[in-house]
């Protein structure tokens, strides 16, 4: 009985291991949030339609947060986690650039950072 209370005790105890994004995904976010802050894109999220800097703000502060609980650790992370939807009301991030269609956020920065990692300048 002594042992089964003692590993219980000990996974209770036991902190889950948190991850943390490399230096290369720090690199691609800052990217990411530099095509989007320097695009004639808009942003919509919960239904309103903020400016590219609003947006970068937004989505900057929700990164920090998400970091600080161990939830991004690669740029996939942050696309699904922190950059596609609104954590509040589950409703996905909108873009829409230069007239098109809005589309939503996560294929666009995805199709983003393709073009990153392939050398070819997004937008």
């Amino acid at each position: 009985m002594l042992q089964a209370w003692s590993l219980t005790a000990l996974v209770v105890v036991t902190p889950v291991s948190a991850v943390e994004p490399s230096s290369a995904a720090l690199q691609e976010i800052h990217q990411l949030l530099d095509v989007l802050g320097n695009s004639n894109c808009q942003f919509n999220r919960n239904g309103e339609w903020y400016t590219p800097a609003e947006a970068v703000k937004h989505l900057n502060k929700k990164f920090d947060v998400l970091v600080g609980k161990g939830k991004i650790g690669t740029t996939e992370d942050f696309i699904r986690i922190a950059a596609s939807e609104s954590s509040v009301s589950g409703e996905p991030y909108q873009v829409q650039c230069s007239g098109a269609p809005a589309v939503n956020s996560g294929p666009w920065l995805t199709d983003a950072l393709a073009k990153i990692r392939s050398g070819n300048k997004p937008l």
